[in-house]
């Protein structure tokens, strides 16, 4: 009788309990500093225009979610050396109420001239969306998707502005310490 009451409490436990497992950390073999490059195309009617990027990505446990750092230095095709620029980002996610979905603690209301950021994992996928609005009241989105492969990490990046595709880079990175 009492190993019954015991078998009873572990299962509910258990079952109270997963819902916040589920989505409360990435797998571990997505921790860890990822560095590479890629290569970028602006999609334009007038021009397609290619330049070369520098990826570093961080991703790291915080409480029960995870924390995203990336950092993209830009160079423009025509002469790397001379023009580059930097983007900076980071984002902390939180479990939601749907397995493998994420919300940013940074979100924004894009009303309010916030940027609303979510992420999404799926598979070996880490997706992260974010969505802005314009200043004529349309909106700006993007989307990173960060997949484990075989040798590393593939990053597949978009950006369209009121439906319309503006950017697509691709990307290689390799895990330089976990």
């Amino acid at each position: 009788m009492a190993m019954r009451r015991l078998w009873a409490a572990t299962a509910v436990t258990l079952l109270l309990a997963a819902p916040a497992a589920w989505g409360a950390a990435l797998p571990d073999a997505f921790y860890g500093r990822w560095i590479g490059s890629g290569l970028a195309e602006g999609i334009d009617t007038r021009a397609l225009e290619l330049s070369p990027r520098d990826l570093d990505v961080s991703i790291e446990p915080d409480d029960d979610g995870f924390r995203v750092q990336w950092t993209t230095v830009i160079r423009e095709a025509a002469s790397p050396a001379a023009n580059t620029r930097e983007r900076a980002a980071s984002l902390t996610f939180q479990p939601t109420d749907r397995p493998g979905v994420f919300s940013a603690k940074e979100s924004g209301n894009p009303q309010d001239g916030g940027v609303l950021s979510w992420a999404r994992l799926a598979g070996d996928t880490l997706s992260v969306f974010q969505m802005a609005m314009t200043d004529r009241g349309g909106f700006a989105f993007t989307a990173y998707a960060r997949t484990l492969t075989d040798t590393g990490m593939a990053l597949e990046f978009s950006r369209f502005t009121d439906g319309v595709p503006e950017r697509r880079a691709t990307g290689r990175l390799v895990r330089m310490e976990r």
